[in-house]
């Protein structure tokens, strides 16, 4: 979120001087910002595509014949900022089980593995996951991926309450606890520094980690029938626990430095609350749905909460069999 100065004016005024011969402007956001927003960001996109929706059907029973009733969802998600991107599918299974007339459980678990990519991308070099480090910093610079991937997987278990009211109608109330964790691996940039004292400096800037977070969730949804397709509209707030600092590693000529931002007290970042906001339309002879309305939400909500992405869409398709 929202928790470093921009760069001071010397970095800016750089900056613009370059921009006219970059093929791309320069972005404000330094490198570990947005770093840490982009693998944010993907775990929000998951949290918009949990599969608790619609467990008791239109009438309050399984879609599926006998008391179990098995689910796939299917995804693809892509985030970028500046020239940097983070895409890849997901993957979720689900098993829910009628508890009666108003109550379900499903347990469920999901595996998502996404790419990051991208060359030439502009914006300041900068870090507070140390207390010094041995370049002028901060520095306008150029940034090449070098590939790497993320991996967000998890577990969790969700129950559903039906309730049917004057001022709501039909509504299904959701609460429901995960467990998960992000790897990153190879996530790391060559940077070469443009202007300043340190002008042609090259080195490499990496933030691969472990971030493992119990994360408890609760939501709302209004499943409303329109023949055989049902529309339900829903939120979802997901708060992972606990926070964790942003870990980081620099190199340059003659320095090897691995931090991170909470050890020298530059505070906890990584594992930002989400709000999710969906539309669910299912067609039910074939228990297919898509989620409309993560696909929207997403696309706008996140470039708000999470400063320096520039795009970000998910699509997201489910079965109950």
């Amino acid at each position: 979120m929202h928790r470093r100065a921009v760069p001071a004016m010397a970095v800016a005024l750089s900056l613009a001087a370059l921009a006219p011969r970059m093929a791309t402007a320069a972005a404000s956001e330094d490198i570990e910002f947005v770093a840490e927003h982009l693998p944010e960001v993907a775990m929000a996109n998951r949290y918009s595509s949990l599969p608790v929706w619609s467990s008791l059907g239109q009438d309050g029973e399984p879609q599926a014949s006998g008391r179990y009733t098995p689910g796939l969802m299917l995804g693809y998600s892509r985030t970028s900022t500046g020239n940097l991107s983070l895409a890849g599918p997901a993957l979720g299974v689900s098993m829910r089980r009628r508890l009666g007339a108003t109550w379900s459980a499903t347990g469920f678990g999901f595996y998502d593995r996404a790419t990051f990519s991208g060359r030439g991308d502009l914006r300041p070099l900068r870090t507070v996951a140390f207390t010094s480090v041995p370049l002028p910093l901060p520095a306008p610079a150029t940034f090449d991926s070098r590939g790497g991937h993320m991996t967000h997987d998890g577990i969790g278990l969700a129950f559903t309450h039906r309730s049917d009211g004057p001022r709501l109608g039909r509504h299904d109330w959701v609460m429901g606890l995960q467990v998960e964790q992000v790897q990153l691996r190879g996530y790391e940039f060559d940077y070469r520094i443009l202007a300043g004292p340190a002008l042609g400096t090259t080195g490499v800037i990496g933030f691969d980690g472990d971030y493992r977070h119990v994360t408890p969730f609760g939501g709302i949804e209004f499943p409303r029938p329109h023949g055989r397709w049902t529309l339900s509209p829903h939120a979802l707030l997901a708060v992972p626990f606990p926070r964790r600092g942003i870990l980081t590693r620099i190199t340059g000529p003659g320095f090897d430095l691995s931090g991170d931002t909470d050890a020298v007290g530059n505070g906890k970042h990584f594992g930002d609350a989400s709000l999710a906001l969906g539309v669910n339309a299912t067609y039910e002879p074939w228990g297919l749905s898509v989620d409309l309305g993560s696909t929207l939400t997403q696309a706008t909500l996140e470039r708000l909460v999470h400063v320096g992405i520039d795009t970000n869409w998910t699509l997201a398709v489910g079965w109950r069999f």
